[in-house]
């Protein structure tokens, strides 16, 4: 009797026992398919994320993103109702799109969970932008017909006031139209994803040969390390390991001093004096310009290259010299190396993102920062910058009418006079502010940085006026 009671236990325990085993086993299966636990499972907390983030956006309004003086970049009416960007071509490669088909991207996507974070009043953070609007509008109109950027920033702040990029001459990008199908089911997305580089914000993310901008990196190392006063007799070419480097159409210059090589952008004097100088000592003043280093932004992350594959080659020395050789920058970096030029050397990190306020309350402000790069120090950066406004003189800056102005035009060849990318990176004293700005058009044929001077002088032209308002504007502000 006691044996069979003995087994009658032994049998209860081990259902039990199996009966636990089963409801464990259970539980587990429902948390991991259900995502209750996060961590369990990617997929299933990425599924779990959207859901909850379809549900969020469903009842809040999609914050506002404002310029600096507090216009309306972007705004909607109710919730669950994406907002509509009041000029978007001008701003769609900034601010990028919010989609329910295709998601988000740009600033929309940085700062997602800003914009939806329903506060007390089921209204997103409010982004003020460092942008002035009716500037970004003037240098995109500028781009009208290039594929090409305007980047425009307070070299003493760092503050990026205009971000204008245009990825094809011809087809725009508007974020508020991007899912819209037409009566053939074609979506402007469609279209967008068969151009070539079209997502590219090209001042940021386009790496392309600087061509004769780079001079001035060239320039800041000649001074740097002794050898300003070098002077070259041009005879239009220069032959080196068994090549020869032109200069741009094949112009003679004779005797050069380095002021008139820079006016001239003779490339056969930088390329010798590229080989005088040595790949080591290049490398080193391109690295204080923070070339072949990444940059980490507010809104995006900028990267360069620079390459001398063993340090011996003097061909690719002489040509990295005059801004082609295996060497690529993007356009907003340039703007930043001639921004440091007019800031006594100082490289400032730019920013796009002036204040996030939600419930009228501050929730994120940019803290103050020291310079990413002191350049070549403020005496021989003394030296490059009169140099520079040498040059802005001979393209027709003159001070009465634009200000203290320092200027360098570039032009890289991909194919010799076809499919050039052309560049003017300049920066203009005002007194109390002075502003840097890059000009890019890429994939032209016969044209030249010097022919964007035009552009330059009705962008000048425009932060004079922008200038002007600043007293007044912080006045109100109190």
């Amino acid at each position: 009797m006691e044996n069979g009671i003995k087994l009658n236990k032994r049998k209860i325990s081990l259902l039990v026992a199996l009966f636990g085993g089963f409801c464990f086993v259970f539980v587990c299966f429902i948390i991991f398919s259900t995502g209750v636990l996060k961590g369990i499972s990617t997929e299933i907390d990425e599924e779990r994320g959207k859901l909850i983030s379809v549900e969020i956006e469903k009842n809040t309004y999609e914050g506002a993103i404002i310029d600096r003086w507090g216009m309306a970049i972007t705004s909607t009416t109710q919730p669950g109702l994406r907002a509509e960007a009041a000029d978007p071509e001008c701003f769609s490669a900034l601010i990028g799109y919010n989609s329910p088909i295709y998601g988000k991207s740009g600033l929309r996507s940085k700062y997602y969970s800003y914009l939806f974070n329903g506060g007390k009043d089921d209204r997103g953070a409010v982004l003020r932008l460092t942008i002035d609007a009716e500037l970004q509008k003037k240098c995109y109109d500028l781009l009208d017909g290039y594929v090409g950027s305007v980047s425009v920033m307070n070299a003493r702040t760092g503050e990026i006031l205009a971000l204008a990029a245009r990825s094809d001459a011809e087809v725009g990008y508007d974020v508020n139209r991007i899912d819209i199908a037409d009566e053939n089911g074609k979506r402007p997305f469609d279209t967008y994803n068969s151009i070539n580089a079209f997502w590219y914000n090209r001042a940021v993310m386009a790496q392309d040969p600087p061509g004769s901008t780079f001079k001035i990196v060239t320039a800041a190392s000649m001074i740097e390390n002794g050898i300003a006063d070098y002077t070259f007799e041009d005879e239009g070419y220069i032959e080196i390991s068994g090549a020869k480097i032109w200069n741009y159409d094949k112009n003679v210059y004779g005797w050069c001093d380095l002021e008139k090589a820079l006016n001239r952008s003779v490339n056969t004097y930088f390329a010798s004096a590229g080989i005088k100088l040595g790949s080591r000592a290049l490398l080193d003043t391109a690295e204080k310009y923070l070339i072949g280093q990444t940059v980490d932004l507010d809104f995006a992350q900028l990267s360069s290259k620079i390459d001398f594959s063993g340090l011996n080659n003097s061909y690719v020395i002489a040509s990295t010299a005059y801004g082609q050789g295996r060497l690529v920058l993007t356009p907003l970096q340039l703007c930043m190396i001639i921004q440091s030029v007019m800031n006594d050397g100082k490289m400032i990190r730019p920013y796009v993102v002036a204040q996030i306020t939600d419930d009228g309350k501050t929730v994120y402000a940019p803290a103050a920062e020291a310079p990413i790069s002191e350049t070549i120090g403020p005496e021989n950066n003394a030296v490059l910058k009169e140099l520079l406004h040498s040059n802005g003189e001979y393209y027709g800056f003159d001070e009465y009418d634009y200000g203290y102005v320092i200027a360098k035009t570039g032009t890289a060849e991909v194919n010799y006079g076809a499919g050039n990318h052309v560049y003017l990176a300049l920066a203009a004293d005002f007194g109390d502010n002075a502003y840097a700005v890059c000009i890019d058009h890429t994939d032209v044929s016969g044209a030249t940085g010097y022919g964007l001077a035009g552009d330059a002088k009705t962008i000048l032209n425009a932060l004079r006026d922008f200038n002007d308002l600043i007293p007044a504007a912080q006045s109100e502000m109190g």
